[in-house]
């Protein structure tokens, strides 16, 4: 089979590299907005790691914790509220999957007025092809689905809106 793969994501990989976070985050805005799901990403310390590096680059930042496997669209629709609200300009998605795919659409949901539901809803007579976003910086803390190297997202369904 024939094909061309365009896949536009830089990588820093390798011991230490979480302390670049800041320098990374600091070539895209001046607020981020720190995505997590569970409290392993704190309990571990990578959490504090990660906010040091953006202290240390004088990049403020909001959070959005709790964000659920297989993310509801709600947990989405508090990151977009958090990002307008707290003035957020990069999305930092620090955990596994499901803080990968919310951050995701978090990051277009934020430039979009609409539904953020019309960003994911296949089939869906409103459907919208977003064609701006906020940077997206991923966090990996597990190896698993790749979310960290695609523009996909999962979502379970539209409970909780």
């Amino acid at each position: 089979m024939n094909f061309a793969f365009y896949n536009p994501t830089r990588v820093y990989f390798g011991a230490g590299s979480l302390a670049r976070l800041g320098e990374v985050a600091a070539g895209l805005g001046k607020k981020a907005l720190v995505v997590t799901g569970g409290d392993s990403v704190k309990r571990s310390g990578v959490f504090d790691r990660a906010i040091e590096s953006l202290k240390a680059a004088n990049i403020d930042f909001a959070e959005c914790a709790g964000v659920e496997p297989n993310p509801q669209i709600a947990s989405v629709a508090r990151g977009v509220a958090t990002v307008r609200g707290e003035g957020c300009d990069v999305i930092v998605a620090l955990g596994g999957g499901s803080a990968m795919d919310a951050s995701k659409v978090i990051a277009a949901a934020a430039l979009y007025d609409g539904d953020p539901w019309n960003l994911i809803a296949h089939g869906q007579e409103n459907r919208h092809i977003p064609t701006s976003a906020l940077p997206v910086i991923t966090v990996p803390t597990m190896a698993a689905t790749g979310s960290e190297m695609n523009s996909g997202a999962e979502y379970a369904n539209r409970v909780g809106n």
